[in-house]
């Protein structure tokens, strides 16, 4: 059985948004999964075990998080 890994970081950090490459490819925008997922979290949040485990994140200012 093979392992979403969008659905497994979503899971992973549920307040955050996938992003970047994955949305492209979710819209139908590009025809290949990227390699490193994207994730966008709001500034504050520790995303080390995220980056450890070789995921890309990106912050935005926490007052323009929805």
């Amino acid at each position: 059985m093979l392992e979403d890994e969008a659905y497994v970081l979503s899971q992973r950090c549920p307040k955050g948004v996938i992003s970047h490459d994955d949305a492209l490819y979710y819209y139908g925008l590009v025809d290949r999964e990227p390699f490193v997922h994207c994730i966008t979290i709001y500034s504050g949040y520790n995303p080390s075990a995220l980056t450890n485990s070789g995921y890309k994140v990106y912050t935005v200012k926490k007052s323009f998080w929805i």
